[in-house]
């Protein structure tokens, strides 16, 4: 499964596609392995007693935009990367046209 804007249970940190991602046998919260491992236990282990099971972000996520240069996933609308300052660029429509028309 892919956890890459998620959470982490215990740090709190958003995964990206370079983190190591364990997921708690009993209630599916998603860990970095280190954070895992620093607590020996997860971290929703109030979960277990009351039989409730990590679930993923309801619809109103934010949506993501990665960063080109580390790939970290930065909140759409965000001028640089929080990680590491790179300018977030999207590229429009007419941008990408603009370029098509100067290839002829």
């Amino acid at each position: 499964m892919n956890y890459i804007g998620e959470k982490c249970a215990a740090c709190g940190n958003v995964f990206t596609e370079d983190d190591d991602v364990v997921v708690c046998p009993d209630c599916g919260s998603p860990h970095h392995r280190e954070c895992y491992k620093s607590a020996g236990k997860c971290a929703n282990e109030d979960y277990h007693f009351s039989g409730k099971k990590w679930e993923r972000k309801k619809l109103n996520v934010p949506e993501f935009v990665k960063c080109p240069v580390c790939g970290f996933p930065n909140y759409k609308g965000e001028e640089k990367c929080v990680r590491c300052g790179n300018a977030l660029v999207e590229k429009s429509g007419s941008e990408s046209a603009d370029t098509e028309e100067e290839n002829l």
